[in-house]
């Protein structure tokens, strides 16, 4: 059983009378209790393994049916193959309007299936293959909501580099046929390269990059991604670590026009966290971003400034809690009142997983999300309130 809640609250009128300073709105984005039942099933017989996981959800706004199929098989010593399919249909319904909006949403069907081929060449190095077929339906689609059929085949390789170290390689090709709108039809090359190293005195690092060609009809949608990153470890003493991490994206379009506008964005972040006893660790720091539009600067450049506060506790088999508190300040440096307006902000979350009890290998568990998030702009009439609330209650093994 669980319950989601979504809340938006916004100025649309700032007008001077003593008896009304201000009027709002409020938008329930997506409001939902639901109900759901999940069911494993797993058997396996040699070096063949064969799993059923069926998930169905009724809800105030849905009903949600979800089956999957997979079969793993050990070819050889040092060969493993995996097939997955996963189907899933949900349909909306409007007899509960008072409790949800189902006016924005679509019903659909969709189907995916994978294929994973694994070869440890030799001890430290893995070689791997994949392919995947997915299938969008919408009985009744619209300009946001079409059908497709989308492919996708990669390859990799992972190396140890001694101790925990690793090195990996990643390529993808993806192609993707929408039947009822060729303007969305596209063909993308992504690389993905990752290095960690865990040195001897204690530093950890890791060093990430992202490149992606997208090619869509329309040479002002055709673009190039770039998207690297690092992040850095020290332990200050046993209890105390400082990490730094540090990630770019650079996006630039065939024809740039003042929808697709080339972009780098940056986002660097200093924390320092300390491990306390019994589960407990509490961390800080500052944090900074920033966009910029290429070649030119354009209303939609920003510069943030904020600093962070988290805690997170587990107890083993128990409980576990993150919460985090941000808060910043957000400025366009070629403020346009008419479109873009400087704005103080404050985002928090919270996240709760209690097991309230276990008999056997079954439990009782409570899951729960809270993110509020509060705009406060120098015109208030731009002011913005998000609020999303989620809670579950699971049983089961």
């Amino acid at each position: 059983m669980a319950g989601d809640y979504t809340n938006q609250t916004y100025g649309i009128i700032d007008y001077d009378t003593l008896r009304d300073p201000d009027e709002w709105d409020t938008l329930d984005i997506e409001t939902e209790a639901r109900t759901f039942w999940n069911l494993d099933l797993e058997a396996g017989k040699g070096s063949t393994r064969f799993t059923v996981a069926n998930d169905f959800d009724i809800s105030t706004r849905s009903l949600r049916e979800g089956l999957s199929l997979t079969l793993g098989q050990k070819l050889a010593e040092n060969l493993g193959l995996e097939l997955r399919n996963d189907a899933e249909g949900r349909w909306y319904h409007d007899a509960l309007p008072s409790l949800a909006d189902t006016g924005f949403q679509r019903d659909y069907l969709t189907n995916t299936s994978d294929l994973e081929l694994d070869f440890a060449a030799r001890p430290g190095l893995d070689l791997s293959a994949s392919g995947q077929v997915q299938i969008f339906h919408y009985p009744e689609p619209d300009s946001f909501n079409y059908d497709y059929l989308l492919g996708r085949a990669g390859v990799g390789v992972d190396q140890e580099l001694g101790g925990m170290s690793s090195l990996s390689l990643d390529y993808e090709w993806s192609r993707r046929w929408a039947t009822a709108a060729d303007s969305q039809d596209f063909l993308e090359h992504g690389l993905d390269a990752e290095l960690e190293l865990y040195l001897d005195d204690g530093p950890h690092l890791n060093l990430t990059n992202a490149a992606a060609r997208r090619q869509y009809p329309a040479r002002s949608r055709s673009s190039w991604e770039e998207a690297p990153g690092l992040r850095l470890g020290f332990n200050l003493s046993p209890v105390v670590e400082l990490n730094l991490e540090d990630e770019a994206r650079w996006t630039w379009y065939d024809t740039p026009t003042a929808v697709y506008t080339d972009l780098f964005e940056n986002s660097l972040k200093l924390a320092v966290q300390w491990q306390a006893t019994g589960g407990l660790s509490l961390r800080a720091g500052p944090q900074l971003d920033a966009g910029r539009s290429l070649p030119q600067p354009t209303a939609d450049d920003y510069r943030e400034s904020s600093v962070a506060a988290g805690i997170d506790y587990m107890k083993l088999d128990r409980l576990w809690f993150s919460l985090e508190d941000r808060l910043g300040v957000r400025r366009y440096p070629l403020d346009d009142s008419s479109f873009q307006s400087n704005y103080v902000f404050n985002e928090f979350n919270l996240m709760v997983n209690w097991t309230v009890f276990k008999a056997g290998r079954s439990g009782l568990s409570l899951n729960g999300m809270a993110v509020i998030s509060p705009e406060w702009h120098g015109d208030k009439s731009s002011d913005l309130s998000t609020r999303i609330f989620t809670l579950e209650l699971r049983y089961g093994l």
